[in-house]
């Protein structure tokens, strides 16, 4: 088998090892024409080609026991076997938690190896914190202050001086705030990452908004609006409903969206709808 280095593929450029593993796959069947899955698979201790093909595409993990399989047939050693199980921890990790255990590990290696800047890392954290993002929204506030201890005093949910301080420094590096005229202001920017960082970073997102959600229901009944319903429905119905929701979403944003130096709150607005049972259709057998 050839090694990484030897198809040309720099491991740091990748964040799902599953796009490594087909990326390596077609280099070495362009490069070696005696190259083939079966044996690649024969390689790493599986009995058949398709399992390989498997992994690829999701349907199948590499287990722990033949994670060091993968990396000596592809060469790896040192940092970069270190960096290529830390991928495939990543990619196979379901809870959000592991994620982003691992990507905090994987963004510390790329920034030593390929000299990315903090500028990734500032971005990553403030799209994924309910905290900078509403810090972000009070820049549009009337009277805004950029004094952590006035920040501190609005918000409904409290965070600590420093935390706010941090924040404020994020969203500058991350060119989400600016400063004109001496004064912090909203910047307009759109930020794009990796599909592979993107999924993780709404996950996170997500789940910052849920925890303070639940904070929000000792709000009095005239400052918040709540309200869920169980519903049996079919798959057709369920996606046309997730069309709706979008829609409205989009109109209710553009509702409450003012002009520059008129808000004087900041709301959040969140939709939830999600499969609470994952029915299969009984085949008649018992």
């Amino acid at each position: 088998m050839l090694t990484l280095q030897e198809c040309g593929i720099d491991v740091y450029k990748y964040l799902d090892s599953r796009r490594l593993l087909q990326a390596y796959c077609n280099a070495c069947k362009s490069r070696d024409s005696r190259y083939s899955l079966r044996f690649f698979a024969k390689e790493l201790g599986y009995g058949s080609p398709n399992y390989v093909t498997l992994i690829i595409e999701g349907s199948r993990n590499i287990s722990e026991k033949k994670l060091g399989n993968f990396s000596k047939s592809m060469g790896l050693t040192g940092a970069e076997r270190e960096y290529f199980e830390l991928l495939v921890r990543l990619t196979q990790s379901s809870d959000v938690e592991g994620r982003n255990h691992y990507f905090q590990q994987i963004s510390a290696i790329r920034r030593k190896k390929l000299q990315i800047n903090q500028l990734e890392d500032a971005q990553f954290e403030c799209i994924t914190s309910w905290l900078h993002l509403l810090i972000r929204e009070m820049s549009f506030l009337q009277d805004f202050s950029e004094d952590p201890h006035w920040i501190n005093q609005q918000l409904t949910y409290k965070a600590s001086v420093g935390e706010i301080t941090k924040c404020l420094k994020d969203l500058e590096e991350a060119g989400l705030l600016v400063r004109k005229d001496k004064k912090l202001q909203a910047a307009d920017l759109s930020i794009t990452f990796p599909d592979e960082v993107r999924s993780l970073a709404i996950q996170k997102y997500h789940q910052g908004i849920l925890s303070q959600g639940q904070v929000a229901l000792d709000q009095s009944l005239d400052q918040r609006e709540y309200g869920a319903t169980v519903i049996a429905t079919t798959p057709e119905k369920f996606q046309l409903v997730k069309e709706k929701l979008k829609k409205f979403r989009a109109e209710v944003l553009d509702l409450l969206n003012t002009k520059e130096g008129e808000a004087n709150e900041v709301v959040v607005l969140a939709f939830q709808l999600f499969h609470a049972v994952d029915y299969h259709e009984s085949n008649g057998s018992h």
